[in-house]
């Protein structure tokens, strides 16, 4: 068969993926057989990885709604077993890269392993907490995590048990995956970085990061944990990477995940600017200050980058702080703070504090 003839045949298939996605009703065998073809049928052998993974990405661009819906699970199982576990990765990371990044987002790290999210408590109007009954929990298991600067994404297979009448919701821009038919579900927004995050597909599940707080590592158990507010609710999201070089991967992604003094800065000032209750927004600064002493998460921070962060967040509201952070401060014994307890409370004088009045 000649170069033209053979192009003539994968431009076909290509033809005939689009005609169907047009239709009114979406025939997943079809779309999946065309596909199939491609890797499995004698007169396509020709065709290079990069070819193939383009077809699939464009099949995922023409509606990827349909595709997480209804073709992913399937076609993500049977391609394995044609092109192999290895080749599948780099099928998955070629379509996240080329489709699904924002300006300035890459790929920082990826690893085989397990993720999940659980839902555990609802935020009230009045600012407290309340358990919930049946918590929400969705897990995506025997795939690849792919770390980027601004969110997990998850290939594998998804779980979900829990929520009121069991639903699921997976957090994606555009793109929303249902099971059952809760108002919870349906109710869920957007949790992401403002504008940049309105306009790509994500070939995956995806998983927030940002403003997330109680990094922890357990060597025992093996996983990597953060807590983060989606919605009006608190969820835990962990991680635990495959056995094969787990130790290192779980290195990596700590370091990943772990915030500088900037981020710690941006995480303060949004607190001190969101309309809660004054005492929540003082539990909140003070735990983040308080963990920047004490939490293996922050121990990367050195004296001076603690010193600024405190600096700047009196700096923010100088009454609050004095009124409500400082009082607290001073009675706090740990010896990462007491090292830099003295030089805390020169910095804050020059800064105009009125240290002697409100001790």
């Amino acid at each position: 068969m000649d170069e033209l003839s053979q192009r003539s045949d994968v431009n076909q298939v290509i033809n005939n993926i689009k005609e169907e996605v047009r239709n009114p009703i979406v025939s997943t065998k079809r779309i999946s057989k065309s596909l199939y073809d491609l890797r499995t049928k004698e007169e396509f052998q020709h065709l290079s990885d990069s070819e193939f993974f383009d077809i699939v990405g464009e099949t995922f661009k023409m509606n990827p709604d349909f595709f997480m819906k209804e073709l992913y699970k399937t076609f993500r199982n049977k391609m394995g077993k044609i092109i192999g576990a290895q080749k599948l990765k780099e099928m998955e990371k070629y379509i996240i890269e080329k489709i699904c990044l924002y300006k300035e987002e890459q790929i920082l790290y990826e690893c085989e392993g397990n993720i999940k999210q659980t839902e555990l408590l609802e935020q009230k109007p009045s600012g407290k907490y309340k358990m919930d009954s049946f918590p929400l929990k969705i897990s995506v298991r025997s795939g690849v995590l792919f770390f980027t600067n601004y969110r997990i994404i998850a290939q594998g297979k998804l779980k979900v048990s829990g929520g009121e009448s069991w639903n699921l919701w997976i957090w994606a821009p555009k793109l929303f995956v249902f099971s059952g038919g809760s108002k919870r579900a349906e109710s869920k927004k957007t949790i992401i970085d403002g504008s940049i995050y309105q306009e790509l597909p994500c070939y995956g599940y995806q998983f927030p990061i940002k403003n997330h707080t109680g990094l922890s590592k357990s060597n025992l158990l093996h996983i990597i944990a953060y807590s983060l507010m989606i919605d009006n609710r608190k969820c835990t999201i962990s991680i635990k990477p495959n056995p094969l070089k787990r130790e290192e991967h779980m290195n990596k992604i700590f370091d990943i995940l772990r915030k500088d003094a900037n981020e710690v800065l941006t995480l303060i000032n949004e607190v001190n600017e969101t309309e809660i209750l004054e005492k929540n927004k003082r539990r909140s600064i003070l735990s983040i200050l308080k963990a920047l002493r004490k939490s293996e998460e922050f121990q990367h921070l050195s004296d001076s980058d603690y010193l600024n962060i405190v600096k700047e967040t009196y700096k923010l509201d100088p009454e609050f702080f004095m009124n409500h952070i400082y009082p607290k401060m001073t009675s706090w014994k740990f010896p990462s703070f007491l090292s830099v307890k003295k030089e805390l409370f020169e910095i804050l004088s020059k800064e105009g504090a009125n240290i002697d009045e409100v001790s």
